[in-house]
């Protein structure tokens, strides 16, 4: 089923990437991510759960999440014009909609 949903995806132009579990997702964010990029940060329990937050402020980005920020308005602001903005989806269709 991911392997058909990957193709799907892809054909809409998406890259994908499957783990086999949370630890390798962490780490390809880690990974990709310099650390003199900003990182915007949507609603995300997923992002929450593996602390990428923390992680990431750690490595030296900058991060923008309102969940977090005293200034939340401001936060939300900077998130949109981060240079890399994290968020999770609530589903996938089979056809490759994201839900969120």
């Amino acid at each position: 089923m991911l392997e058909q949903m990957k193709t799907v995806l892809e054909k809409k132009g998406y890259a994908v990437s499957i783990f086999e579990n949370a630890q390798q997702a962490k780490d390809y964010v880690m990974a990709s991510v310099a650390p003199e990029q900003s990182v915007g940060i949507g609603g995300s329990v997923s992002v929450q759960a593996l602390e990428l937050d923390k992680e990431l402020s750690a490595k030296g980005c900058p991060v923008h999440w309102h969940w977090t920020a005293e200034d939340k308005e401001g936060a939300q602001i900077a998130a949109a014009v981060s240079d890399v903005y994290l968020v999770s989806a609530n589903a996938v269709t089979k056809k490759g909609q994201i839900i969120n």
